[in-house]
């Protein structure tokens, strides 16, 4: 199964969405940048918008995908 992690404000549906599919999805809307930044490469996708900034990881964990949620 594959893990996400959401780390930003999303609707509820959006997370419900993507566990119907089957994803694991912890959800952390209030993540701090040091926490995001030694949690994130242990998941296989992130969802994020301007609160952190995913930094590149050099091959290191299981990060296959950056996801940045917006309007426009």
């Amino acid at each position: 199964m594959s893990r996400v992690l959401v780390a930003c404000r999303l609707d509820r549906e959006g997370i419900e969405l993507m566990r119907s599919a089957g994803l694991q999805v912890d959800y952390e809307e209030r993540i701090t940048q040091q926490e995001f930044d030694r949690r994130y490469v242990n998941y296989d996708a992130v969802v994020i918008r301007s609160n952190v900034k995913a930094r590149p990881v050099g091959g290191k964990g299981n990060l296959r995908v950056i996801v940045r949620a917006g309007v426009g």
